[in-house]
């Protein structure tokens, strides 16, 4: 990506390099224990022009009953030759691991950064969200890729006024007290025992959504305890009702705020010293962990979550993106629009059979 973005693309935010090689590391992110992955690059005349990632996902396939092997890390100059050799590369991998269908973009799964950035390509990007130019859809069309689904961003900024809280806000004082539901902030420093409230509440609360897998203890934990230094302590919150956790709600700073300072990716002492001190500073965050009871979803327990967003986003100066909402979940979408955020961000999944060879 270093040789294709800077100086064409101003809106990219250049990853720490480490943080790409650990994602990628079988040794360190305890997903790679439940699949497998193949690192293909593409190079003219010695210069490297594309690469991609294939992965098995065996989980996936074992959650939904599927053959799917997925694509990720997908970067390429603009070019069709060079994305269908690469394509082409990836789907030979997954097709000798007996898998009939190849889906992405996914870096390297659902439960991390995913889709293809469609809309809102004049926005920078939050933390761990896909930013791309917009000629890659292209190169994904013509390689036989088809749209599967959308994942969705709202942007909440006070700032630019276009909130109004006042609906929600009479719903939760009018039908609050008589829930039962009392809202508190997570203890960061019971984290283990946090974790162990609101895994099963995170898993039973997505488990309908398309894609979805549910995460093991070791990820989940790996997941939070590598959050922890970026949640927003105001804004990671549980709900509980009659002593059981019934929902909760994280925010983390946007890193991004920081990395494009740092435009290397390099983690140097002065890099290291910009995030130190810049990431209590960070005003602005993206709501990275939802979870709601399936038997409260259609209760007071989501009013109540976005009533304390609004007031404490008030109260500390805080905006944020809530991201990615699948868009065929009309449920949260409408309690979300109700409020008069933007949709200002769409991202898309593809999918094709890997028998298929571009001509």
């Amino acid at each position: 990506p270093w040789t294709i973005y800077p100086g064409r693309y101003p809106q990219w935010v250049p990853p720490l390099r480490v943080m790409v090689k650990e994602m990628v590391d079988p040794h360190h992110d305890p997903f790679w224990k439940n699949a497998d992955r193949a690192l293909f690059v593409a190079r003219v005349n010695g210069k490297v022009v594309g690469r991609i990632a294939a992965i098995e996902n065996r989980r996936h396939n074992q959650v939904h009953d599927d053959r799917v092997g997925f694509f990720g890390f997908f970067e390429c100059v603009d070019d069709q030759e060079v994305a269908d050799a690469l394509f082409a590369e990836a789907a030979a991998w997954l097709k000798e691991r007996g898998l009939d269908r190849m889906r992405g973009p996914a870096s390297p799964s659902m439960n991390h950064e995913c889709g293809l950035l469609v809309k809102g390509f004049v926005h920078a990007p939050t933390i761990l969200t896909a930013w791309n130019p917009p000629y890659y859809e292209t190169l994904i069309l013509r390689a036989g890729f088809a749209p599967e689904r959308d994942l969705l961003a709202y942007l909440y900024d006070h700032d630019r006024g276009q909130l109004d809280g006042t609906r929600v806000e009479r719903l939760v004082n009018k039908r609050s007290p008589a829930s039962g539901i009392t809202v508190r902030d997570l203890d960061l420093k019971q984290i283990d025992a946090e974790i162990d409230l609101i895994l099963p509440l995170f898993n039973s609360a997505w488990k309908d959504n398309w894609g979805f897998v549910p995460m093991t203890d070791e990820e989940f934990r790996f997941t939070a305890k590598s959050l922890k230094p970026l949640l927003m302590k105001n804004f990671i919150m549980v709900a509980e009702k009659d002593g059981r956790a019934i929902g909760f709600f994280l925010i983390a700073s946007d890193l991004n705020q920081i990395l494009k300072r740092i435009p290397s990716g390099r983690l140097g002492p002065i890099a290291l010293i910009r995030l130190l001190f810049g990431i209590p500073r960070i005003r602005h965050g993206r709501v990275m962990l939802l979870g709601l009871d399936p038997d409260h979803r259609q209760g007071i327990l989501f009013p109540i979550f976005l009533n304390e967003l609004l007031k404490r986003g008030l109260k500390y100066g805080v905006s944020a993106e809530a991201s990615w909402v699948l868009e065929e979940n009309s449920a949260i979408r409408d309690s979300l629009e109700s409020l008069g955020p933007e949709l200002y961000r769409r991202w898309r999944i593809y999918a094709k059979p890997i028998s298929y060879s571009p001509t």
